[in-house]
């Protein structure tokens, strides 16, 4: 006898009925013995979980063009011609959880309203399915609420449940998808890329709220405003629910949240009608500080999001300097323009520290800002600059990477500071880097600054 073979018995290994053929009639199992080999482990596992047996292709074609027809049949005793819900559910599942990971999902989501590097959406993201996994059963517990009246049992809505976050899991995962491509294979400018990123997010997105307002229509019945209403409220406490385990298990967004409702009610509106920028001696794109205001693309408009989570990482940009020191300068008056920057005074010579993390953009020689930085924070969605330097720190270049807390420069009065004043002209805009290294929408530095704490950073 050959090695990891031997000789079978006639009866089943598992209930111990006669065997004729590969299978037990009576309990299915296949009549096999001795050692398990790689391949047929790999396949059992596959049949367990994708049930690849000719049912999952039967299964996977109503899932998607008929909504609510998978639970009616489910419900109605015709079950073993498609995979049961909670195998399919579990299958797709894991193939969403596949994509996530093959995508780098963090850099492609358009809800991601952090930096793309930032650790809390990137986290939140990691959890999301583990936590509509979790609320499911909360799902068809809101679903067995609104139908009350249907004399339903809560299996029954669970059955739906799971079927509609199985279509949830197959059509989701088409957003990262999509934007990977936009990405690697198409070079427009980035603005057309954010827009075509917000269309199929939007696209995706609506899809599913539309499929289940349809599944809910066939699977229950009802008119279709009444569904309609039905889903509105389904989908919004679910959404709730969703923020709210998130929330108790990440206290990273707990500090974020409280970050922006501390600071929403200090951010200050962005004037709306900015005048045009007088063109700088040296380079036209620049904005002359201490002149004139900043050209402004109303389309670049910070969110309150986005501000919170710059709040989050930013630092008083002068050593030695407390937040509780600094005085709000921004919008005061200078000459026949308002000021848009944060102005710190020091004395000549301290050290001028990167706010945030980023990439330096430029350095440059302006006649009213004097030796000038310009740079990025590391979401590459705000121009941080940083005016009237004494000098630059040694080793400065255009475009190296900068670390919060690195020093760029000392305090000093160049360009049209006075003699006697040594301060740092401390700005931010929310712009496009790629666009314009120097152009956006003014924002102003010190609800940044202050709200977040009192300590010396």
């Amino acid at each position: 006898m050959s090695r990891g073979t031997k000789q079978l018995p006639p009866f089943c290994l598992d209930c111990g009925a006669e065997v004729v053929g590969p299978f037990c009639g009576q309990c299915g199992q296949r009549h096999r013995a001795g050692p398990l080999p790689l391949h047929d482990l790999i396949a059992e596992v596959s049949s367990d979980l994708f049930s690849v047996d000719g049912r999952l292709a039967r299964t996977l074609w109503p899932l998607l063009s008929r909504p609510g027809f998978l639970t009616n049949e489910y419900l109605a005793g015709r079950r073993t011609r498609y995979t049961p819900p909670f195998r399919l559910y579990l299958g797709i599942s894991v193939l969403y959880f596949l994509v996530l990971i093959a995508t780098d999902s963090n850099k492609f989501f358009v809800l991601n309203v952090w930096s793309e590097d930032n650790t809390e959406f990137g986290a939140f993201v990691r959890l999301l399915p583990r936590l509509m996994f979790l609320l499911l059963p909360a799902f068809a517990l809101i679903q067995a609420v609104l139908y009350r009246r249907s004399g339903r049992l809560y299996a029954e809505h669970l059955v739906f449940a799971l079927h509609f976050h199985a279509f949830s899991f197959l059509v989701l995962p088409l957003d990262a998808l999509l934007n990977m491509y936009l990405r690697a294979h198409l070079t427009p400018p980035v603005g057309v890329l954010t827009v075509a990123a917000v269309v199929i997010t939007g696209v995706v997105e609506l899809s599913v709220v539309v499929y289940l307002h349809m599944a809910l229509r066939r699977a229950y019945g009802g008119s279709w405003l009444g569904t309609v209403t039905r889903t509105v409220v389904l989908v919004s406490g679910y959404l709730f629910m969703l923020l709210a385990v998130a929330l108790l298990f990440m206290p990273s967004m707990r500090t974020t949240l409280w970050t922006l409702l501390r600071a929403g009610d200090k951010l200050e509106a962005i004037p709306r009608e900015v005048a045009a920028t007088r063109e700088a001696p040296v380079d036209s794109a620049v904005t002359v500080v201490d002149s004139t205001t900043l050209a402004t693309d109303t389309s670049t408009f910070a969110t309150p999001l986005e501000l919170a989570a710059l709040s989050a990482k930013l630092d008083v940009p002068v050593q030695g300097i407390l937040r509780s020191q600094l005085r709000d300068t921004y919008g005061e008056r200078r000459g026949d323009h308002a000021h848009e920057a944060l102005d710190i005074l020091a004395a000549r010579g301290t050290p001028i520290q990167s706010a945030t993390d980023g990439r330096l953009l430029r350095l440059f020689d302006s006649k009213a800002g004097g030796l000038m930085v310009y740079a990025t924070d590391a979401s590459e969605r705000f121009i941080l600059l940083y005016g009237h330097m004494d000098r630059y720190a040694e080793g400065l270049t255009d475009g190296m990477q900068l670390e919060r807390g690195q020093v760029i420069g000392y305090v000093g009065t160049t360009g049209n500071a006075a003699a006697g004043t040594p301060h740092l002209h401390f700005g931010i805009l929310r712009g496009d880097p790629a666009v314009s290294w120097a152009r956006g929408a003014p924002v102003n530095p010190y609800p940044l600054l202050v709200p977040a704490t009192s300590s010396a950073r």
